[in-house]
């Protein structure tokens, strides 16, 4: 699983360098070097950044999600041991 982690980071900074090129220079070095943006081959490497792209943010949401996933549960805070009771959070100052 790292080496498909790794081939999908290196699809994605040749599409974000592919990008920055269109932005700044207006040239689409994939379409240059493989013989234009609808030959064989362009296409199939913009599919793979596509699909790298989409794998890669799966991969981020599926962190997330297990980062986020209560394996206690949450700690009271208004409780201090230290200080006994809990506070009546309601009652209003004088």
């Amino acid at each position: 699983m790292k080496g498909l982690h790794l081939t999908t980071l290196i699809f994605l900074v040749i599409g974000g360098l592919n990008w920055g090129l269109v932005g700044f220079t207006q040239v689409d070095a994939v379409a240059w070097l493989f013989g234009g943006p609808q030959a064989a081959l362009s296409r199939i490497l913009y599919i793979l950044v596509g699909f790298s792209a989409l794998f890669q943010f799966l991969g981020v949401v599926q962190a997330v999600r297990a980062y986020r996933r209560p394996e206690a549960p949450a700690p009271d805070l208004a409780f201090d041991p230290r200080w006994g009771a809990k506070p009546d959070l309601r009652a209003q100052p004088r």
